[in-house]
């Protein structure tokens, strides 16, 4: 094609005809020009389609993190209404008159001093769609709801971390002075003995101070990831309505 051009620029100049050969060069450096646009426009065409694709991917992984955490939370937030149910009967004992020294030692005997206040929140394709800045790929309002989420998710995780450590921290002072969490694998005779130490008449206080302190932990618990588990859906129904 450019040799094709070539001769008729030349015919033109050995035939004297330098006006229409101007012409003829403006015209071609137009048609140049409108090429040059063209095939931008059809690179910058290919690079959104290849932005649609990726955001398609991202939309369908990011629902499916969610959608794992929605069922995730369920379940956890199910368990520990159970345990909250039976920490308040077991208050409601405690605060009764009916309980006897005895009665809290066995109490303690069989205490669950687990605490179900932690969870990691499902965020691979976030951290991947934040760590190469593909998150401009969305528009506002999903950006918002994304970030508030995670926000969301984020308080949530120091508020479980910093719970966790003040009761754990008061299980080690409890049991440093009352050896009662550590005898679940021991037998019968070495119960007796490490209870023998044990000034039973303070058993109310200290189990009224733990369970207090495990009851706060988990309504809070479930307060702040009900809190996530509605945001969490809201986000899902957004973004299967951008899939559509």
């Amino acid at each position: 094609m450019i040799k094709f051009f070539r001769k008729i620029r030349q015919n033109l100049l050995s035939q004297g005809k330098t006006g229409r050969y101007f012409k003829y060069a403006i015209g071609e450096i137009f048609l140049v020009v409108i090429g040059i646009i063209i095939a931008l426009q059809l690179n910058n065409w290919n690079e959104e389609q290849k932005k649609l694709k990726l955001k398609k991917t991202y939309v369908k992984a990011l629902i499916a993190d969610y959608s794992n955490d929605t069922l995730e939370l369920k379940q956890l937030i199910q368990l520990n209404k159970k345990e909250l149910d039976s920490l308040n009967a077991l208050r409601k004992f405690i605060h009764s008159n009916s309980a006897t020294p005895d009665d809290f030692r066995k109490l303690f005997e069989n205490f669950e001093t687990t605490n179900y206040i932690d969870y990691e929140y499902n965020t691979n394709t976030y951290d991947v769609i934040i760590a190469t800045g593909n998150i401009d790929f969305f528009d506002t309002q999903s950006i918002q709801m994304i970030m508030e989420l995670k926000k969301s998710q984020n308080k949530a995780i120091r508020r479980f971390e910093s719970m966790s450590d003040v009761y754990e921290n008061q299980l080690v002072q409890i049991t440093q002075n009352l050896p009662i969490f550590s005898n679940y694998s021991m037998g019968s005779e070495s119960k007796k003995l490490i209870w023998q130490t044990v000034d039973l008449e303070k058993l109310p206080l200290i189990t009224d101070g733990i369970t207090g302190l495990k009851h706060y932990n988990i309504r809070t618990f479930i307060r702040l990831n009900e809190n996530i588990l509605l945001k969490t859906e809201k986000l899902i129904e957004h973004l299967e309505n951008l899939e559509r």
